[in-house]
């Protein structure tokens, strides 16, 4: 996926979709040519950082945001966690059942990503990102999501968090991709 920078110039929204879709791509290209095993490799123990458990965490994070959130839509995280739980009491909304409540599930998004599940988990993040275009892109900036800690936020702010969290992400992505491959990535 070519890591287009742009607009560089123009609607504010446009540019700042462009920016996200930039840090989309630079994770995604981070991912590209691997193995379902490659991809669940996790950094080292005893962390459970692999690639595919934030292609998941990445998946709950633009569906949260863009279709439950901003969207008005009744779903549920694909990979719920104990952190779901916290976040939510954060920003606001429904609290969730637990789904994985033993201490190795608590961190589902990561601790039960399996190279098994790798294809499925990355058409996830795929479809959620085209999801969240589709609701920016009906949605004015200003639109806002009320929380009850911080009060109302606007898709301006979520899509600027997206953008930081694909950011932080994908220089995760590009230390872990060294790891697999031996070798750093070009940036140029």
């Amino acid at each position: 996926m070519p890591e287009v920078e742009g607009p560089l110039h123009g609607d504010e929204k446009a540019v700042l979709l462009g920016c996200l879709d930039h840090h989309r791509a630079r994770f995604q290209n981070a991912c590209v040519g691997l193995t379902a095993k490659q991809l669940a490799r996790r950094a080292l123990p005893p962390s459970n950082l692999s690639l595919l458990g934030l292609v998941r965490h990445l998946a709950d994070a633009e569906r949260a945001w863009f279709r439950s959130r901003f969207g008005g839509e009744v779903v549920e995280p694909h990979y719920l966690t104990a952190r779901r739980t916290w976040f939510q009491r954060r920003f606001g909304g429904e609290e969730l059942e637990l789904h994985y409540a033993t201490p190795r599930d608590r961190d589902a998004a990561f601790e039960l990503a399996e190279p098994d599940g790798a294809e499925h988990d990355w058409a996830v993040l795929l479809a959620e990102q085209q999801a969240a275009r589709g609701v920016i892109a009906r949605l004015p900036l200003e639109a806002e999501y009320p929380t009850d800690r911080y009060g109302p936020v606007s898709l301006r702010w979520a899509v600027i968090h997206m953008t930081a969290e694909y950011a932080g992400h994908g220089g995760h992505a590009d230390l872990l991709r060294g790891r697999i491959d031996r070798k750093p990535r070009d940036h140029a």
